[in-house]
């Protein structure tokens, strides 16, 4: 694709699980998200704004089929429910947000009831 080139740089430090017995099974916990903007060039690094506050960790839970009843009850005893997160589309709406990007609208990141954080 002509034209084509980076936007928006996303870094983490991550940490990925994996079941012994059911290595498909996987669970990473994203921390420290970092974006920006400038300077996309990735032998420049992981600098950048934060995207959550430092003590936040995004936890992504990858099941091929049906999930292990173990970690269904974990995740119910500890009230962990499903939910959508994009680290591009928060850090796109907080760019926005900021109005950093004055050629786009003025569309914030929207959080439920339960905190969640819902973008695209």
């Amino acid at each position: 694709y002509k034209g084509i080139q980076p936007a928006m740089c996303i870094c983490y430090d991550r940490l990925a699980l994996f079941d012994k017995y059911q290595p498909e099974l996987r669970v990473t916990f994203d921390s420290g998200i970092r974006w920006r903007m400038e300077d996309l060039d990735l032998s420049s690094g992981s600098a950048g704004e934060h995207l959550l506050p430092h003590d936040t960790c995004l936890m992504e839970i990858k099941i091929p089929g049906t999930t292990p009843l173990w970690l269904a009850r974990v995740l119910s005893e500890n009230a962990i429910f499903p939910t959508h997160f994009s680290k591009y589309g928060a850090a796109y709406q907080t760019m926005l947000r900021e109005d950093r990007s004055p050629q786009f609208g003025s569309e914030t990141i929207h959080i439920n009831e339960k905190g969640e954080i819902y973008c695209a």
